[in-house]
């Protein structure tokens, strides 16, 4: 997610995208998100029936200059898949 998330630290993929890039299977994937969002790692944030994921910047920093305010601007990176 860090390496294709954008300066908001947010990224939009789907869980297949998910498995074809890290070559793990749904449970995987699944168990993964879900380990990450229970220990603050990132935020799940639903747009219709898709994820968007975005990185605690308390975990990762982005660069020395980025704020960590309660609000911000939410732009995700788009990935998507040609095939089925």
């Amino acid at each position: 997610m860090v390496e294709k998330m954008n300066k908001q630290n947010a990224l939009a993929i789907s869980q297949s995208n998910l498995m074809k890039i890290t070559g793990k299977k749904r449970t995987s994937v699944h168990n993964a998100i879900k380990a990450l969002k229970q220990h603050n790692f990132i935020e799940v944030v639903k747009i219709g029936t898709a994820n968007a994921y975005k990185v605690n910047s308390n975990v990762f920093w982005q660069d020395a200059n980025s704020r960590k305010d309660k609000f911000a601007v939410f732009d995700a990176t788009v990935v998507v898949s040609m095939s089925k």
